[in-house]
């Protein structure tokens, strides 16, 4: 889009003649990204695994068994064990978001009283 729209080029701030390629956008992300690399693409192979269908029929109103019993007790007991399960691999851009965008738009009084948001 940007080799045929100038106004995205100067928003951006390049110019329309010295247009980066698409791999220079995968790399800035890259650096910003807060996340292993290595654990990221074990999460994303594991987030859509094959599932087989059932191979038996149920009769009417009959549920599945549960997968995987017990596993909210487990999540339970760790929450209550202090342990944390946050994943924010995008903190970065949301600390430079709020830097760069939201706090200048507070001070001007673009986003009204911030605080009763």
């Amino acid at each position: 889009m940007l080799h045929h729209d100038d106004l995205l080029c100067y928003m951006i701030g390049v110019s329309p003649d010295n247009i980066p390629g698409v791999g220079t956008h995968y790399d800035l992300i890259n650096r910003f990204w807060l996340e292993d690399p290595d654990i990221e693409k074990d999460r994303q192979v594991s987030l859509h695994p094959f599932k087989r269908k059932p191979r038996k029929k149920l009769a009417k109103n009959q549920k599945l068994p549960p997968r995987h019993p017990g596993i909210i007790q487990k999540f339970v007991d760790l929450a209550l064990q202090g342990e944390n399960f946050e994943s924010r691999p995008e903190k970065l851009f949301q600390q430079i978001f709020a830097y760069v965008a939201v706090r200048p738009s507070a001070e001007a009084g673009i986003l009204g009283d911030t605080e009763k948001l």
